[in-house]
């Protein structure tokens, strides 16, 4: 035998044994087939590669193609009988829940398919709107928008992150959402089992519009809620609505103060014709200090008065309160009182609000009630203007940047 010869049968043993080396594969019955058999697995002509399976459809007559049961595949995505799709190092039809395959190619042990991932976004409360991650959106600088990533084919374990500006929020659960405001253009990056979506949030020189964080008009919607229904808002956004307080925090803290405008209707005061007041300094601390108010600013062209840092309580016998009666104040709801009253405000007035001994706004208090425990504004250092007992409100803040 040449030399050349023995050199080539050499190289084809030594082939054959790395082959032989490899994982087996186990077929659908269970049966284990060695790496570098062949084998027939339903309709197909197989051989086994390292423990993957190379396939050839050699005919199939007993399985309707387009009638009988989906298949699914590994990531739990359902296809129907008679379609095809794309698994692993294999090109697959589906027939009646078996997928039948033929082997494309495969780099590596496992080439991973994309997650079913859907994205939306909102932007200054809007509707919900898709992103992809080929996809940019634009904003205006420091307004609000919450981003929303879901994946469909999640399964148990799996782990879906989002991060932006140098935080990552995580959940093992189907969705992962954040809300936050940007004055830069930023990178949003969503992760899901090791692999990366990138798109960019880009940030435009905008006029500020108004943010609505609490309507009443209607009555359709309770506001004697709990704490945590009031940190994490309730409502539609389109109709009578809270925020929530972490999301006001988020838009508004002690760093960077938003003008706050309070919009209002009494029925029975200058025919129910709309009256407003502003502060030009608003904001909240965060949960850990219950989200105290800080508010200063009044102006004075305001027609509804000063009802939330005119400096006397209900009647001047309450005592002068520096910077005004709900100023400094921590959120208070039925069941975590942080009010400086012997008793619960917040129950006594079926609302939520920066109480002290108690109030003199309760706007999310009683709807439709003419009283203390309803929609009251009281301005005592303004003779001219009554105790309002509103049936609309519109509380609404603007980012100032």
């Amino acid at each position: 035998m040449s030399a050349p010869m023995y050199s080539l049968m050499l190289v084809l043993v030594t082939l054959v044994l790395v082959e032989a080396k490899g994982k087996p594969c186990i077929d659908s019955s269970g049966v284990s087939h060695p790496s570098g058999s062949s084998f027939n697995e339903d309709c197909n002509s197989c051989t086994c590669y390292n423990g993957t399976a190379g396939c050839t459809l050699i005919g199939c007559s007993q399985w309707p193609v387009t009638e009988g049961k989906p298949c699914l595949d590994s990531l739990g995505v359902s296809h129907p009988s008679g379609s095809s799709f794309n698994e692993d190092c294999n090109s697959c039809t589906c027939y009646n829940g078996r997928a039948l395959c033929t082997m494309i190619g495969c780099s590596q042990s496992r080439v991973p398919k994309e997650p079913d991932i859907s994205m939306t976004y909102t932007v200054d409360g809007g509707d919900s709107r898709p992103v992809t991650s080929h996809q940019n959106l634009t904003t205006c600088s420091g307004v609000p928008v919450e981003l929303s990533v879901c994946v469909r084919t999640a399964r148990p374990g799996s782990l879906l992150s989002l991060k932006v500006k140098g935080q990552t929020t995580s959940s093992s659960d189907n969705c992962v959402r954040m809300f936050d405001k940007f004055a830069t253009s930023q990178p949003v990056v969503v992760s899901f089992d090791e692999k990366e979506f990138v798109f960019n949030v880009n940030v435009a020189a905008c006029v500020y519009n108004w943010i609505v964080f609490q309507r009443r008009t209607t009555g359709d919607v309770d506001f004697y809620r709990n704490w945590t229904e009031y940190v994490s808002g309730f409502g539609d956004v389109t109709g009578d609505h809270w925020l929530g307080l972490e999301k006001i925090h988020t838009l508004c803290p002690p760093s960077r103060p938003c003008r706050l405008r309070v919009d209002m209707k009494d029925p029975d005061y200058k025919n129910g014709q709309l009256i407003w007041t502003e502060y030009s300094s608003f904001s909240l601390n965060g949960s850990s200090d219950n989200y105290r108010l800080s508010i200063s600013g009044y102006d004075s062209r305001s027609t509804a008065g000063d009802g939330l840092t005119a400096e006397y309580g209900e009647n001047e016998k309450m005592g002068k309160y520096d910077g005004g009666y709900h100023n400094g104040m921590a959120f208070s709801t039925k069941d975590r009182d942080n009010d400086e009253y012997s008793g619960n405000c917040a129950n006594q007035y079926h609302g939520g609000w920066w109480y002290r001994n108690c109030h003199r706004c309760n706007l999310n208090g009683e709807y439709g009630v003419r009283g203390p425990k309803g929609l009251q504004w009281k301005t005592p250092d303004d003779p001219n203007i009554p105790t309002l007992y509103a049936s609309y409100t519109e509380m609404k803040i603007r980012v100032l940047g």
